[in-house]
């Protein structure tokens, strides 16, 4: 039995192995024969069965390069940025403006998932060409102020910061900060007609504030002429103010420095709540410590009588020591800062 083959091979340009799919045409079954076929009278030709096999080369599709996403033009590219920007910046701006302790731990904690969205979005972008690196460099230094807000924000519910200007100089103090300076920075210099912005540049480092009082300072005195008194002595490390009030009102109110005394005099008949406050950089704008902050209240109210006699004048005193002793008799209480009275 004859077998004609016809071998056709294709030459690319990685080495293929071919997938050779067997095509047969038999006429005999498996198992049986075929009788032959008389001969016809006067035929020479023996009698044959031919049998014809293609081995036919079976190749895969060449792969389709891919080609990369055409980048934003520099037009877009600068409008994503700015609109970027704009929420970031605006989320901080909320952390300056925030003057109550629950405010401001909203704001920073608002502003650090903001910054972090604006990093992801930011991460899908295509840069106009020449702008890949510089891009990248602001897309992870960006992830990475977010998580910086992140730390402020578990020092904010831990009174380590207590408003946003103290917040906002230890922010500009880190090294997130600068890095994300830096970025900003390389973006704008990127050889164009102008560069890309990511906002305003941010500003330098601030300085942490340490702003305070003299010692004895009276602050505010709203109360009747009188003629009680309050010694105090600020045993602690910390400057405070004290503050008789009367509901959330504030009557009078001292600064007492560290590791001082003072006397609050003139103080009018009356029942006082007594409260104090201490901390690091007063804010008088605030009438808040910005840093490391503490609010007590003393659990017994403070009252004052004066009475006069024919010959003598009955007045009431009171001395207070704000760092806790053995064997004082005198028991305080935390206060939410945000009913503090100011």
């Amino acid at each position: 039995m004859a077998k004609q083959i016809d071998v056709r091979p294709r030459y690319w340009r990685r080495a293929v192995v071919g997938i050779l799919v067997l095509l047969a045409v038999t006429t005999a079954l498996a198992g049986r024969s075929t009788p032959p076929e008389k001969k016809r009278p006067g035929s020479s030709r023996s009698d044959q069965s031919t049998t014809t096999v293609d081995l036919i080369e079976v190749l895969p599709t060449a792969p389709t390069p891919s080609v990369p996403p055409p980048g934003l033009s520099p037009v877009d590219y600068q409008a994503q940025l700015s609109t970027s920007a704009d929420l970031v910046n605006a989320a901080l701006g909320q952390i300056a403006a925030g003057t109550i302790h629950e405010e401001l731990a909203s704001a920073v904690a608002n502003s650090a998932g903001i910054a972090r969205t604006a990093a992801g979005q930011l991460a899908t972008l295509v840069p106009p060409v020449g702008a890949a690196h510089a891009h990248e460099k602001l897309v992870a230094t960006l992830s990475q102020f977010a998580d910086a807000l992140t730390v402020l924000d578990r020092a904010v519910q831990s009174k380590q910061l207590c408003a946003g200007s103290s917040v906002l100089a230890s922010l500009s103090n880190l090294a997130e900060y600068e890095a994300l300076r830096m970025a900003i920075a390389e973006l704008a210099a990127i050889d164009t007609t102008q560069g890309f912005h990511w906002g305003e540049p941010l500003p330098s480092p601030v300085p942490m504030p340490d702003r305070s009082l003299a010692n004895g300072q009276l602050i505010l005195d709203e109360s009747s002429p009188g003629e009680g008194w309050l010694e105090i002595d600020n045993g602690t490390e910390h400057d405070a103010v004290i503050i008789l009030a009367q509901g959330q009102g504030v009557v009078m109110s001292v600064y007492a420095s560290a590791a001082n005394k003072t006397t609050m005099e003139g103080i009018g008949d009356g029942t006082y709540d007594l409260y104090w406050t201490a901390g690091t950089d007063w804010d008088t704008q605030l009438s808040s410590f910005t840093r490391d902050c503490q609010f007590r209240r003393f659990d017994e109210p403070a009252e004052y009588v004066t009475t006069v006699g024919e010959y003598e004048m009955e007045i009431t005193g009171y001395s207070i020591g704000l760092q806790p002793r053995v064997g004082g008799n005198a028991d305080t209480s935390q206060v939410d800062p945000d009913v503090f009275p100011r």
